[in-house]
């Protein structure tokens, strides 16, 4: 983002120098760049500003499913609780059983799933009113959800399952897939060859899968979410019922036949995308979004039926509710045992904003380097941006240590990385942490003087290492605009 602000470019090659890396789509940057520029944040709160940033995307999402939710019960003649439904859209994109603290991160996740959430509301519309026409405003908000984030395509390959199984209808498919595929072809084929390694690339050098990792984060989220998962589970009893007993499922046979192949899709695209190396849960917000878009659904549904007991169904969702409002309250106390316990001893999601310790080790790293010479080279996802280790100027080598570590071990990076600059003598002062002493013996030998020591995390040292002598003459000026990655 500060780089789109300064006019450099958005992407450029990450295994040549500077070793810039841009994981995301170019809509993530530039928007988020471009409404930062004109609020005007300073480069120091650039990381608050564009977390903050992301809530209101989470808001639309939240808008966005309780429109959906409201519409479709409407047009069956169900009046669902207005409050219920809010209730539910709010846990889903601000709970802390999920989402929750992605909702405050500057990622580009929450705002590809809001625009994927848009783009299924209109499928369900068409499938609704039969106005075909509505699939080319889908495909358009289903390419804006990727062009946030490339792998925002799960519940696109949902909604097109269904229109090619269920309703073996290759128009219907057609009008959603063709105007999505054409942006993202003009996209791709205009982007540039570093826009395309970045983004189709990049992600894939960190080879591997770890099939556990998945079920690990499912693990975690099961109990935190279990009216959810039972409404889900339910459901589908209840429509085999229906069908078995000639009856008729309240929500339709098109709307439940495409909620279910998106939330089985979703839930097949989340398992594989989380089981990739360097992966987390954030992979599965479709899944969330849409199973818990079906879930208030058959809640509401639930309520409003004439079979069903209103009194015993809201006793039943109360009970529901007491893990995921336990969740909660442990997350608000900071109670790690409850919160683990309830996570079945996985990894749940959290805003952590650091401990005393981590602030104070920073502090003083920061107070120490601020009369030596730029740039300055640390391996700090927070201290090498730009406005601390060059004086707010082009460039700063921030360091994606899941691509890094990957493309050095194939031997993608040019002269062998970023300890070739340190060679080269091209920063000013370099900040080693010792162990592991690779970085500290590479600065000795290119001349740098140590000039102090400080405390750092996980009991490790900060060495602070400045040039002696000056920077070799064969430095790179500029970004580089050569072809070949």
């Amino acid at each position: 983002m500060w780089k789109v602000q300064r006019g450099y470019p958005m992407y450029e090659w990450p295994t040549r120098d500077f070793f810039a890396l841009a994981l995301y789509n170019y809509l993530f940057y530039d928007l988020y760049a471009r409404i930062l520029a004109v609020i005007a944040v300073p480069s120091m709160q650039l990381p608050i500003a564009a977390k903050l940033l992301t809530v209101p995307f989470a808001a639309i999402g939240a808008v966005v499913q309780y429109a959906t939710a409201l519409g479709i019960l409407k047009r069956r003649g169900i009046a669902a609780s207005r409050a219920v439904l809010a209730a539910f859209a709010f846990c889903t994109w601000f709970g802390p059983g999920f989402i929750g603290p992605w909702a405050v991160s500057a990622r580009p996740d929450v705002a590809a799933s809001a625009f994927a959430a848009a783009a299924f509301a209109v499928c369900v519309s068409v499938v609704d009113s039969g106005n075909r026409a509505r699939l080319i405003l889908a495909g358009v908000l289903f390419y804006l959800a990727w062009a946030f984030k490339q792998s925002a395509v799960q519940m696109l390959t949902g909604v097109c399952l269904y229109f090619l199984i269920v309703r073996r209808s290759i128009r219907l498919l057609t009008l959603a897939i063709v105007p999505f595929g054409i942006l993202v072809a003009l996209t791709i084929v205009f982007g540039g060859a570093a826009y395309r390694y970045n983004v189709l690339v990049a992600p894939s050098v960190a080879q591997g899968f770890e099939w556990w990792t998945s079920w690990f984060f499912l693990r975690g989220v099961f109990l935190p979410n279990l009216p959810v998962w039972a409404t889900l589970a339910f459901a589908v009893w209840r429509a085999f019922a229906a069908h078995r007993d000639g009856g008729d499922w309240p929500l339709g046979r098109d709307v439940t036949l495409l909620c279910a192949c998106t939330v089985v899709t979703t839930f097949g695209g989340a398992f594989v995308f989380m089981a990739k190396t360097g992966s987390a849960l954030n992979h599965a917000f479709e899944f969330w979004v849409v199973s818990a878009l079906c879930a208030s659904l058959v809640f509401g549904t639930l309520a409003w039926s004439p079979h069903q007991s209103s009194r015993r169904v809201h006793a039943i969702a109360a009970a529901l509710f007491t893990l995921p409002l336990l969740f909660t309250v442990a997350h608000l106390a900071g109670s790690e045992r409850v919160i683990r316990i309830l996570g079945l001893s996985a990894s749940v999601e959290r805003m952590r904003l650091g401990s005393e310790a981590e602030y104070a080790a920073r502090a003083a790293l920061v107070d120490r380097l601020r009369a030596l010479p730029r740039p300055v080279h640390i391996d700090d996802e927070l201290l090498a941006q730009p406005w601390y280790a060059n004086a707010d100027r082009y460039p700063a080598i921030v360091l994606d240590r899941v691509f890094y570590d990957a493309a050095g071990g194939r031997g993608l990076l040019e002269n062998g990385g970023v300890l070739s600059l340190v060679e080269r003598r091209y920063f000013g002062t370099v900040v080693a942490y010792v162990p592991p002493f690779n970085v500290f013996r590479t600065a000795r030998s290119a001349g740098y003087v140590e000039v102090a020591r400080l405390p750092w995390l996980r009991d490790d040292e900060a060495v602070v290492l400045v040039r002696s002598d000056p920077p070799l003459s064969d430095q790179i000026k500029r970004p580089t605009r050569r072809r070949t990655p």
